[in-house]
């Protein structure tokens, strides 16, 4: 409660305790729930179901969770199919409208295979339907509309790809942002003692942990350190070898510096030490990273493009 009388002192606005309510874990005992409702003054329900527009609890069903997505997309088609629409009109509708309703769940979670091919499919519909309710004849399948139209599609969202796509997204953030709240508390949770790069999915994790990892391959293809001062990278487990596949380093001697900057003097490689620990093609490798003069930072950098 101090806490956000204090929110309230710095920012103005005041907190009304009569439109807030509070649910409690499962492990929460009797005692300590009537002292938290006692001292906060809020009320108590059961589950928050949702939160910003995305689910709170997600259970086993998953499809039963995300089903809301399908309902909005299905709400918004049925107030369009009894208009006369082109074609054109109709792919305007759905770029607009229709794809861009999952696309702020699928930059948080992993949507299940049946969600996203009952989307393609009641979209597919809308395409080649008609004002009477008839399904139509589908000239091309939803995947070939999918494609650029060089290619011979109409450039429509593949909702699948897209999920692949955001979830690294996120992921980005993290290592690339780590004043934000979110990678201090995923830190917290769920890889104090390592990075997001090696971080394991553990007992408990939450959906949404669980999805970010899932997808976490995506981003590793092409993830790396771009040395500065070599202070935060751990040289044997970490990615940093532009030139090697996975960018980690593998031809190492028994002698062992753990971090990079034990192997950088004065801002340019301390070539014994480095030959002293590095053998091989990735000797040569190493040697050609060009290195910062001022004692840049390491930071993280997509490979493949800029």
């Amino acid at each position: 409660m101090r806490v956000l009388h204090k929110y309230e002192e710095a920012s103005g606005p005041k907190i009304n305790l009569a439109k807030c309510s509070v649910s409690f874990d499962s492990s929460a005992s009797n005692c300590v729930q009537r002292e938290m409702l006692s001292v906060l003054g809020m009320r108590e329900v059961t589950d928050h179901e949702k939160y910003l527009g995305l689910p709170s609890n997600i259970g086993r069903s998953k499809k039963e969770v995300f089903s809301f997505i399908m309902g909005r997309v299905e709400d918004r088609m049925r107030e369009w199919k009894g208009k006369l629409l082109s074609q054109a009109g109709k792919e305007v509708m759905i770029k607009s409208i229709t794809s861009a309703i999952p696309i702020f769940v699928i930059n948080c979670f992993k949507l299940p295979v049946g969600i996203i091919d009952n989307l393609n499919s009641s979209m597919a519909r809308f395409f080649w339907g008609n004002a009477e309710g008839d399904r139509g004849i589908h000239s091309k399948s939803w995947d070939k509309l999918c494609e650029d139209k060089l290619d011979g599609g109409l450039g429509f969202k593949d909702l699948e790809c897209m999920n692949w796509a955001m979830l690294p997204k996120q992921g980005w953030r993290i290592v690339t942002k780590q004043a934000s709240l979110l990678f201090i508390i995923l830190k917290g949770r769920y890889f104090r003692r390592s990075s997001f790069t090696r971080a394991k999915l553990e007992a408990n994790p939450s959906f949404g942990w669980h999805s970010l990892l899932e997808r976490r391959k995506v981003l590793l293809k092409g993830l790396r350190w771009q040395v500065g001062d070599g202070r935060n990278i751990d040289m044997w487990t970490e990615p940093w070898v532009p030139h090697n596949m996975d960018f980690l380093l593998r031809d190492v001697r028994k002698e062992r510096p753990r971090w990079l900057y034990q192997l950088i003097k004065n801002g340019e490689w301390d070539r014994e030490a480095v030959e002293s620990c590095i053998e091989g093609d990735d000797l040569q490798r190493v040697l050609a990273i060009p290195l910062s003069r001022r004692g840049r930072n390491d930071k993280f950098v997509w490979h493949h493009t800029r």
